[in-house]
C-alpha cells in the first residue's frame, strides 16, 4: 500500500543517513591519524599511516566476515522484532531488545537471554520525555544532517579516486587517493586465495617419494 510505501522509504532514508554519519565521522577520525594509543600495528591493527578505504582493505578475512555477521544480527532483529515499520511501526525506530512474548499486562522487563543489553533506540531514555513538536523538529534535522553527510561521505569517495574533484577537500589535504574498488569491499577472489592458502591443498605434501 501507498501508507507502506512511505513507512519503508522513511526507514531506509534514516537508516543511510545514520550509516552515513557513522562513515563521514569514521573517515574524518582516521584520515586525521586519530586511533586510540593501543591501536598499532603490533596489535593487529591496520597501519595509520594509510587512507580509511585501504585500511579496510588490509584487515583480515576473518575480521571483516565478523563485522558483517554481526551487522546483520541487527538488521535481522530490526526486520522481525517488534512493529514492523511497514505495517504500523514506527520508520525509523530499532526495536527493543527486551522479549516481546509475555502475558497481557505484564510490565517487567528481562534483558535478551538474560543478558543485560543495552538499547539502541534512545539508550539514555531522552526521546520518550521530548513532547511532539520537539520529537518532530529533532527527527527533521537528524534526516538533514544524514542527507548532508551522505553528500560528505561521497565526496571523500570522489576525491580519493579523482583527486583535485573536490576543491575544498583538495585544499585541506585529508584525502589520500585510493586505488581500490569501493564496490568490492567484501570480494570473494580474497577470501577464496585465504582460504586456501590455509587450506590443506596448500599444505606440505606428506606423500612418502620412492628412492
Amino acid at each position: 500500500t501507498n501508507a507502506a510505501s512511505v513507512g519503508w522509504l522513511r526507514h531506509s532514508e534514516m537508516k543511510h543517513g545514520r550509516v552515513a554519519m557513522l562513515g563521514f565521522v569514521g573517515y574524518t577520525v582516521q584520515a586525521n591519524g586519530i586511533t586510540f594509543p593501543w591501536a598499532t600495528s603490533e596489535n593487529g591493527f591496520p597501519p595509520s599511516e594509510v587512507s580509511p578505504p585501504d585500511q579496510w582493505d588490509v584487515l583480515f578475512p576473518e575480521g571483516k566476515l565478523q563485522i558483517l555477521f554481526f551487522v546483520g544480527l541487527l538488521e535481522f532483529w530490526s526486520e522481525f522484532a517488534g512493529v514492523h515499520y511497514m505495517r504500523g511501526g514506527k520508520p525509523g525506530q530499532f526495536p527493543s531488545f527486551y522479549y516481546r512474548f509475555r502475558t497481557p499486562g505484564d510490565t517487567t522487563q528481562a534483558t535478551l537471554f538474560g543478558l543485560p543489553v543495552p538499547e539502541l533506540w534512545d539508550p539514555l531514555g531522552l526521546i520518550k520525555n521530548m513532547d511532539g513538536p520537539t520529537r518532530t523538529y529533532k527527527l527533521a534535522k537528524e534526516v538533514n544532517n544524514g542527507r548532508l553527510a551522505m553528500l560528505g561521505l561521497f565526496g571523500y569517495f570522489v576525491e580519493s579516486k579523482v583527486p583535485g574533484s573536490v576543491p575544498a577537500l583538495t585544499a585541506l589535504n585529508i584525502v589520500q587517493p585510493y586505488s581500490g574498488e569501493y564496490m568490492l569491499a567484501f570480494s570473494w577472489f580474497d577470501y577464496f586465495d585465504f582460504f586456501l592458502e590455509r587450506s590443506q591443498f596448500n599444505a606440505p605434501s606428506t606423500v612418502i617419494k620412492p628412492f
